[in-house]
């Protein structure tokens, strides 16, 4: 924030001057700040890397948020112990580093006199810490208007949320979408992640199946070419889904595609 700030940019500014990653050739040249969140077990660098690819297949440069877990494959068991400090920290009010960095980087994009738009992806883990950094940032903003009363403060901010904000959640095993922004939820239909059934019937994530109840989302489910926890991968299947899916809708970005839904 203080770089952010010494340089006389926005912290969204400055992020995707210094830290966005480039196609080759940009569809885009706009000022939307574009996060990648990638999902448990991905290293700092293999982050990076995928990143860049979907930065190319989104033709549209965007930064990588580290979401704070690593493999480390000279430690046996590394990706359960991945999975396992996950489960303790995602669905709980516990704030942790990538919550706060989410967190700090909407307010600093939604919450000032002139709004910065948004466009987070969210793969697999990451839409959990996504999607409650949504959450806390619509009540700050809601709190923020203290001398309106909150039917009207919710209006304001869910209307600045769905112009500023939109999301695309891949692999999603989220609990709650928060009201506000737009939404495109891909899901491969055989995807065990997103499917997975908990006690009582329900399953693990939002899909056309089972959708939020009060969301404004478009879900997008397909039928990838892979089973057995390959239909899970973004970067094997989901970004080809959504470009086929862009061409056959006639559209050329996932914006677009919600808007013609």
């Amino acid at each position: 924030m203080s770089e952010a700030r010494e340089s006389g940019a926005t912290l969204g500014e400055w992020l995707m001057e210094r830290y966005a990653l480039h196609p080759s050739k940009p569809t885009s040249d706009d000022d939307t700040l574009r996060i990648f969140v990638p999902g448990l077990n991905t290293p700092e660098p293999e982050a990076s890397r995928r990143t860049a690819y979907y930065a190319e297949h989104y033709e549209q440069p965007m930064v990588h948020v580290h979401n704070g877990t690593n493999l480390d494959e000279s430690v046996a068991g590394s990706d359960m112990l991945d999975m396992a400090t996950a489960a303790m920290t995602r669905n709980t009010p516990r704030r942790t580093p990538l919550l706060d960095s989410l967190v700090t980087i909407l307010n600093s994009a939604l919450a000032g006199a002139e709004p910065q738009s948004v466009h987070a992806i969210l793969y697999s883990d990451s839409t959990i810490a996504g999607t409650l950094a949504i959450g806390i940032v619509r009540e700050q903003m809601i709190a923020a208007r203290g001398d309106q009363d909150r039917e009207s403060a919710e209006r304001e901010v869910d209307a600045l949320l769905r112009e500023h904000l939109f999301v695309e959640l891949h692999g999603n095993v989220s609990a709650d979408l928060p009201v506000g922004p737009r939404y495109v939820a891909w899901t491969d239909e055989k995807d065990q992640m997103t499917h997975m059934q908990l006690p009582g019937g329900r399953e693990l994530g939002f899909s056309g199946r089972q959708q939020d109840s009060d969301a404004d989302v478009l879900y997008v489910d397909y039928d990838g070419p892979f089973a057995g926890g390959d239909d899970h991968n973004l970067q094997a299947v989901g970004v080809h889904a959504m470009r086929q899916t862009w061409e056959e809708n006639g559209v050329s970005d996932s914006q677009s595609l919600f808007e013609k839904s």
